[in-house]
């Protein structure tokens, strides 16, 4: 049976559509939970709400939609090397809330992802064993360009065997993206042991 792995941009609206899936069709995908940014408030110029109060909601909101299922959770819409809750990094307060209520949640991370973000990923897989989701743009492809995806390895300190990646086409799919991605896949397959390889078109999942 085909798993899906969307990513959805965890608004309340798609969190209710979530909640109100069938058993059947909630166990044919796992979501990647991606974090909104934050809302600006044009009066005062500055952010609606801090880093801290802008977070603090959604590990609840997430249980109460998922249950205790696992799901892969994105912050790069907020990436920053800005702590929260007095000094800790988001992703690593977002994971560790979620888990107290039950919810077990694998980080996701990009090439371009904040250092505070890949010092958390290595630190939660020492603890928690679940490994990380990669995203890679089109441009950081492996067959284009190795070293976005091998810095990233070397900075979480994990193995392509605790990485789930996803391969981003961007927002079309049409022949000659297919035909790049043939190519993009025998590379990966020729150098890496992943222990899962998705592609798609992330991007268009959060329009």
């Amino acid at each position: 049976m085909q798993h899906y792995r969307p990513f959805i941009l965890a608004r309340r609206g798609e969190l209710s559509a979530i909640s109100k899936l069938s058993p059947a069709a909630r166990s044919a995908f796992t979501p990647v939970l991606v974090v909104p940014g934050r809302s600006w408030d044009f009066e005062s110029d500055e952010y609606a709400k801090s880093l801290s109060e802008h977070f603090e909601s959604f590990p609840k909101k997430y249980r109460d939609s998922l249950g205790s299922a696992v799901a892969f959770v994105d912050v790069s819409l907020l990436d920053s090397d800005e702590s929260i809750f007095g000094g800790v990094d988001p992703l690593t307060w977002i994971v560790e809330e979620s888990n107290v209520l039950g919810l077990e949640l694998v980080p996701l991370v990009t090439p371009f992802s904040a250092s505070s973000a890949l010092g958390a990923v290595r630190k939660l897989h020492q603890k928690y064993g679940r490994g990380v989701g990669i995203r890679i743009a089109p441009e950081e492809w492996v067959s284009l360009d190795d070293t976005h995806l091998e810095r990233l390895l070397a900075a979480t300190g994990l193995s392509p065997q605790d990485v789930d990646l996803f391969i981003d086409c961007g927002s079309t799919f049409g022949p000659l993206v297919q035909r790049s991605l043939l190519t993009e896949l025998a590379e990966l397959d020729s150098r890496y042991l992943f222990r899962s390889a998705r592609c798609q078109a992330v991007w268009s999942h959060l329009g």
